[in-house]
């Protein structure tokens, strides 16, 4: 066990505490290493405690190249609060928040199959009728009451876990099938590799 249960609400800094020993995990790959902080520093940046500088120096530490540290400059600037839309991760508070980020943590091996990619959450907000017009406009009249079948597409490419969640949706959801489409499927070094070229520009 990694020792994440612990008391709820978490502060920034008790979170980092966690990514921190995971850090130090010689068990964890390089890429894994380097997606915990650049989920950290999305989730966290507007938190008070947030402080990524100790992280991005065990990263240093274990031998991830600078020019990979400077990912987390990149992602911010790519995704940051200041630039994005919405709700990234779908939460409305530090709580929930944290709460998603490590719930039912065992180990290692798990960090990643707790997250739910946002477009679960953007499916489940349509059937209910409840996307903000703001973020998800509509085209002709008003939302109609009842959501059948759904087409999405999304231009920049889809993750295999995106594809995945839509793949569990259609079976747990006959009523409301969805069908997807993208400009090409992504995985991590892909996405991030479009992260840097995108700075450069």
């Amino acid at each position: 066990s990694s020792g994440i249960n612990a008391e709820w609400p978490l502060r920034p800094g008790e979170v980092q505490q966690k990514v921190s020993r995971l850090l130090r995990n010689q068990q964890v790959r390089e890429i894994d290493l380097l997606r915990l902080v650049l989920l950290y520093s999305l989730c966290y940046e507007r938190q008070n405690g947030y402080n990524p500088q100790g992280l991005l120096e065990m990263l240093r530490n274990r031998g991830v190249s600078d020019a990979k540290c400077k990912m987390v400059t990149h992602i911010m600037n790519y995704a940051g609060a200041a630039v994005r839309g919405g709700q990234l991760f779908g939460e409305q508070t530090a709580v929930s928040m944290t709460k998603k980020y490590f719930k039912g943590l065992q180990g290692v091996e798990n960090v990643y199959t707790q997250h739910k990619p946002l477009i679960s959450d953007i499916l489940q907000q349509l059937t209910l009728n409840k996307l903000k017009d703001s973020d998800y406009a509509w085209l002709g009249s008003a939302p109609i009451s009842r959501i059948g079948d759904i087409i999405v597409f999304v231009i920049g490419g889809l993750t295999y876990e995106e594809v995945k969640a839509i793949h569990n949706w259609n079976i747990a959801n006959p009523g409301n099938k969805v069908t997807i489409g993208s400009t090409s499927l992504i995985n991590t070094k892909m996405f991030l590799e479009s992260v840097v070229l995108n700075s450069a520009s």
